[in-house]
């Protein structure tokens, strides 16, 4: 084929790639002598009117499918499908059909890249297979010619042993037969307990195994015929000698001086207590078979990985559209968190402005409350006054959450400081101590310290604090009957870490994708914004904030952060994700 072209149909439904797939043609010079049809219907007829030497087709086509066009392609004429749909089980039902490949099409059109290479593979493949067809089917002749030639033995051996019935007692007549037969045949007397020696042997014999008769007379079984004793060859023709059952085997092993052959063995008992070996040289044809098998254990082991490439690649597409939904989640709460960093500021400025004016004017009135005044006025004007102090302190950590919504942005001072140092400052702050104490209202809490000073980041220290606060907080919430808390920090590859545990009451699971949305909160007293502003700064600072809980059981909150060392000069760079749960 290398000085001919190749004789090549398309059998292609899109204009475009068509198109495309001709000034590829023409623009590498391709040895192509090829017809282009647009339909399933259209390819059948092309291949009725014609001949080629290789078909390729797309496997969606207006009118059918590419197995309406495979169905009709000729013996000997190689089949690659190409397909946009990337379905392995397509895959497979073409290379059962026949086809020697398939492409993936692309929208690039980067698929016919490939095709002058798999279009020379699949034709030299298909040549070789029509070689080894035509192998086969003078293999089956010489089979055939063997065939004939055995019936025509088994005759010959009818006829001797019937003219041994009339000749019993004639050795001579014995030797006289062996002359005869076409085959190699050798003769053996028993001896007992167990040995066979050579008697005689016609020259097919000779000619096969390379002998002389006259120099190999009397010579034991095992010398003539290597190994026989190992391969069981032996005991086989000893049970032919006790029992007169024939002996046959259609691939006998015979090896000497480095050279293996197959020959056709057949035994039988003659008259005098004698062995016939009858054999033929089967060597060609046992390689041709073996050949035979070996090519179609390499096809099936081809298609086998090329299936296991496609169910990888399967598995790869959908972690792809996992990640792509994980990101969806993160831009969902992006914008949340931008229209509450819009609204919080104006609406914080406002309020504190608001409460300071209540604060302040309550405070005057209550200077000037005097014996006079009736007894209800005082206790009103207080409570009037703690609910704006309280209101204020909201409106304060309303504006910590827009400070940390802000990003990176909002954190005017950065200094590198240890997370471990925030840690012990936070249990100071809610006047947690490392031992077990009783509480105001009696319950009693074990804190359990375990902190790496190696544990170094960079941002607002104070931010920071807050957050592990808030967290510390959120646990001794949780012990309602008392428990253990524990902080702990360490170092995970390029992050400085900080868990915050409980083993409390837990959280609901439907309840842990909430925590960190805007004003939701599970405490009649709280606001809300505890843990999206932590979430804010965690964010701010480039890391991630993980909630891992259970009923009965406790909570987990893990705090990641970019890890600086001592020597490093700048904020850290990392990848910011948005809260999960386990």
């Amino acid at each position: 084929m290398s000085d001919e072209k190749i004789r090549l149909l398309m059998v292609e439904d899109d204009m475009v790639d068509r198109m495309a797939f001709q000034r590829m043609v023409k623009a590498e010079g391709l040895p192509y002598e090829y017809t282009c049809a647009s339909s399933a219907a259209a390819g059948r007829e092309a291949l009725k009117a014609g001949s080629f030497d290789v078909v390729i087709s797309d496997y969606n086509l207006g009118d059918g499918t590419a197995f309406d066009v495979i169905s009709e392609v000729p013996a000997g004429v190689a089949i690659i499908l190409v397909t946009g749909a990337g379905d392995e089980g397509i895959a497979v039902k073409a290379m059962k059909a026949g086809a020697q490949d398939y492409l993936i099409k692309d929208q690039s059109g980067n698929y016919l890249k490939t095709l002058p290479v798999t279009v020379a593979n699949s034709v030299k493949a298909k040549a070789t297979e029509r070689q080894l067809q035509q192998y086969h089917v003078e293999l089956e002749k010489v089979v055939e010619e063997l065939r004939r030639t055995n019936e025509e033995l088994v005759q010959q051996i009818a006829q001797r042993e019937r003219a041994e019935e009339d000749l019993r007692e004639s050795l001579e007549t014995s030797a006289n037969i062996v002359e005869t037969i076409p085959s190699g045949l050798l003769t053996f007397q028993y001896q007992p307990p167990g040995e066979i020696f050579l008697v005689s042997g016609n020259p097919e014999a000779e000619h096969l195994l390379g002998i002389k008769i006259k120099d190999w007379a009397g010579q034991e079984l095992d010398e003539i015929w290597p190994n026989a004793r190992v391969q069981g060859l032996t005991r086989a023709l000893l049970h032919t000698l006790q029992t007169g059952e024939r002996f046959k085997e259609e691939a006998g092993v015979y090896m000497k001086g480095g050279i293996t052959r197959f020959f056709r063995v057949r035994a039988f008992r003659i008259p005098g207590e004698l062995l016939g070996l009858a054999f033929e040289d089967v060597t060609e044809r046992t390689k041709a078979e073996m050949a035979l098998q070996e090519a179609h254990e390499e096809q099936e082991r081809r298609v086998e990985e090329r299936t296991a490439d496609l169910v990888t690649e399967n598995l790869e597409l959908k972690e792809d559209i996992k990640r792509r939904k994980r990101s969806d989640d993160l831009l969902v709460r992006a914008s949340r968190l931008a229209a509450m960093v819009q609204m919080a500021k104006p609406l914080t400025d406002r309020l504190s402005e608001l409460l300071a004016t209540i604060a302040g004017s309550t405070g005057e009135a209550l200077s000037r409350v005097d014996a006079s005044a009736p007894p209800d006025v005082e206790p009103l004007l207080q409570q009037v006054l703690d609910s704006s102090q309280e209101a204020a302190s909201t409106i304060t950590r309303l504006g910590q959450f827009a400070r940390a919504a802000a990003g990176p942005a909002g954190l005017q001072i950065r200094n590198v400081f240890s997370l471990s140092d925030c840690a012990r400052k936070a249990v100071e702050i809610c006047g947690l101590q490392h031992n077990s104490q009783a509480g105001d209202d009696g319950k009693n809490l074990s804190l359990e310290l375990d902190l790496n000073d190696n544990c170094l980041v960079e941002g607002a220290e104070e931010d920071l604090v807050q957050v592990i606060v808030n967290l510390a907080q959120n646990a001794k919430e949780a012990l309602p009957n008392g428990g253990t808390i524990k902080v702990r920090t360490g170092t995970e590859e390029d992050h400085s870490v900080v868990w915050v545990e409980d083993n409390g009451v837990g959280i609901l699971q439907h309840d842990i994708v909430k925590i960190f949305e805007p004003f939701w909160t599970s405490k009649e007293s709280h606001s809300g914004l505890g843990l999206k502003m932590c979430f804010g700064i965690v964010h701010s600072h480039g890391g991630t904030i993980r909630v891992y809980s259970l009923i009965g059981r406790g909570t987990k909150v893990r705090v990641s952060l970019p890890h600086v060392s001592q020597t490093q000069e700048g904020p850290g760079e990392a990848e910011v994700s948005s809260p999960s749960s386990e």
